[in-house]
Order: structure tokens, then sequence, then C-alpha cells
């Protein structure tokens, strides 16, 4: 049996659910939530209070969760009610996601479609809302995040700048996604490498500025 991971924030609670969840503690898969079942908000949030970012699915159940997630991306685009910070996590937990997923299999091309409708939400969200940007930009990340926090960026701001361009919705979304997958790479480079684009630039050493270069 094979799992896939996604991000916690990827999953809404009070919503029902089309497909198992798992959460893998002390080296084992273990169910977390029936197949047409609800989270409770408490136990979601005590998950979340856990600081248990990753929830697994079967890879049987993806064209399930890949359903569930686009009603979920384009509800929160469109919900006048919900604020401003919960349509920000719900939209770079769908882009961490699939990022994540892009970096395993960057052939694969349901991660790519992910990837696509993940970069959609977040510049509608960007174009619906003036203050969506600085949110965006103001939220920390860990070490390990880093580039997925950068390449959320780059792709909010792109889009961003693309509309005001007028240039067309097709190469708006396309701008978006390249701006999703244009580090996609580092994850690849030795980690000494990797540790270059976490340091400041002008703390570069000789050797580090070779290294870049």
């Amino acid at each position: 049996m094979a799992f896939t991971p996604l991000r916690i924030a990827t999953i809404k609670p009070l919503r029902k659910l089309n497909f198992e969840l798992y959460i893998f503690f002390k080296e084992q898969y273990i169910k977390y939530s029936e197949r047409g079942s609800e989270i409770p908000e408490d136990k979601f949030l005590k998950l979340k209070n856990q600081k248990i970012a990753k929830f697994y699915i079967q890879d049987n159940d993806e064209l399930n969760y890949q359903t569930f997630l686009d009603q979920l991306l384009n509800e929160t685009v469109k919900d006048p009610q919900m604020k401003m910070e919960e349509k920000v996590n719900i939209i770079e937990g769908a882009a961490t996601t699939a990022l994540e997923r892009m970096q395993d299999d960057p052939g694969n091309a349901t991660n790519f479609k992910m990837t696509q409708n993940a970069a959609k939400g977040l510049r509608q969200i960007v174009e619906k809302n003036p203050d969506a940007l600085k949110n965006i930009f103001g939220r920390k990340a860990i070490d390990s995040e880093l580039l997925v926090k950068h390449s959320l960026n780059v792709s909010a701001l792109a889009s961003k700048l693309a509309q005001l361009l007028k240039h067309t919705e097709e190469e708006i979304e396309n701008i978006g996604t390249a701006g999703l997958l244009h580090d996609i790479g580092v994850t690849k480079l030795k980690k000494e490498e990797q540790d270059l684009f976490k340091k400041d630039p002008k703390k570069f050493t000789s050797d580090d500025k070779r290294l870049y270069g």
C-alpha cells in the first residue's frame, strides 16, 4: 500500500471527506478519518497546535483528493465571509503540496495540474483582495520551507504585475504557474548548494560566490 502526503491546510474541518486520511506516527501510517466523515474543528485545531503539517492518503484516492481540493479552492476564492488569513492558509497549503509533489515527480501530469490550480487560486486571491499581497509577503517560513515561500511570493507578485500589464487570462495563468515552479530544480542540488539560497548574499564568502555562480 503506497501513501502520498498532503498539507493539513488543504483539509478543512466540518467538511465531508471523499477519501481516507492517515497520519504518520512511530514509523507507521495510522488511519485518522474514514471516507465520508468530517473532522471536528477542535480535533483539527489540536493537530495544528501539535505542529502536524501533513496528512497522508492512499495513492488510489488521489483523484478523489484532487476533486476535493479543486472544490475547496474554488469556494475559498469566492467566499466573501472567509477571513483573508484563512484564504491564504488554504492557497499556500495547496501550493506547497503541489510543489513538494513536483519536486518528487516533475513529470507527473496530475502534479502539474495541481500546481496550475494552486497558482490560479493564488492569482485570484491577489486580484480580488488588495491586502492579499501584504498578507502573503508578511508570513514567516521555517528554513526547510524558504524555497517554497519564495516561490509563492514570486508567483503572487508576477501574477499581479501581469494583470496590471493587461496580459491575457491564459498568459497570467502561465506566468503564475511558472512563478511557482521557477526554482523546482534547487532541491536536486547538493546540501551546501541549497544552503546558499537561504543565506544573505551580502555575507557570501569567495567560495560561496564561486559555488553560486
